[in-house]
């Protein structure tokens, strides 16, 4: 038989899980129901080259902010591979 206390923190903890799923789900829906704005996004960084056509720099967009087109086909296949096998380091910090 459980105390009086731990059921306490159990209904607890439950309604903070279910509150949390139910704030997760408005998020995402309110997201699908209403996407941003991307327009902005499809202006992207002019790029200077090379006369080989290798990059020498990208010059910025509006507020100096840069915009480097993306394509999936000249992307290195082992890029998004590198970011979700990231190791922790073994010794501690000190």
């Amino acid at each position: 038989m459980s105390a009086p206390g731990e059921t306490r923190t159990v209904r607890r903890l439950t309604k903070a899980l279910i509150a949390l799923v139910a704030v997760e789900v408005a998020v995402f829906a309110l997201d699908a129901a209403f996407p941003p704005d991307l327009s902005r996004a499809v202006r992207s960084s002019p790029v200077a080259l090379d006369r080989r056509g290798a990059w020498l720099r990208a010059l910025p967009v509006e507020n100096g902010r840069w915009r480097i087109r993306a394509d999936l086909a000249r992307t290195d296949r082992t890029f998004p591979v590198s970011y979700t096998h990231l190791t922790l380091p073994t010794t501690p910090y000190v």
